[in-house]
This record gives C-alpha cells, structure tokens and sequence, in this order.
C-alpha cells in the first residue's frame, strides 16, 4: 500500500507460493484482494466481497467440512440450537 496506494488486487503467481490467513484478513480490512493465480482466474469477474472472498469450490467444503465436524463435536445442552454467524471466510 506505501508503494501503490491505488492497489486493489495481489497475486502470487508461483504455483507452489501461498500466503497467511493473516495477510489475507489484512488485505480485506483494505478492500484489497490477496489470490493465487488459481483464485485470481475465478474472482476476476467478481465485485465487492465477492471479489474480496472469492474461494475456489474446493476451499469453501473444506471449510464447511471442518465447521461441520467442530459443530458435530460441540456439546450443546439438550433443547438448544447452535447458528453460526459471520463470514467463514474471513
């Protein structure tokens, strides 16, 4: 952001780099997308959080895979119901 204050996308293009969940949450903060190259080719026609959130299919079962299993663990007393809210993503 110093040297581009203008920026609005980064992408690493090594097909075997990647980045920090912190990086990514910290690019979101600034409306800046932070992809692979992978991610990039999908969430170009996006807009807005879209754009910012953009995940692969595979990415977003994963993460709904591993919330299913942390919910199926959780012990939630009898006549209660347990929501999650907020973005899985971030």
């Amino acid at each position: 952001m110093a040297i581009d204050p203008g920026v609005d996308a980064i992408i690493c293009s090594n097909r075997y780099g990647s980045y920090r969940w912190e990086a990514k949450a910290l690019c979101i903060d600034h409306k800046i997308g932070l992809f692979t190259i992978r991610t990039f080719m999908g969430a170009i026609r996006k807009n807005g959080d879209e754009f910012l959130n953009y995940l692969l299919q595979e990415e977003k079962s994963s993460r709904l895979s591993c919330l299913k299993s942390l919910v199926g663990k959780a012990s939630v007393p009898l006549g209660f119901q347990l929501y999650i809210f907020g973005s899985y993503l971030r």
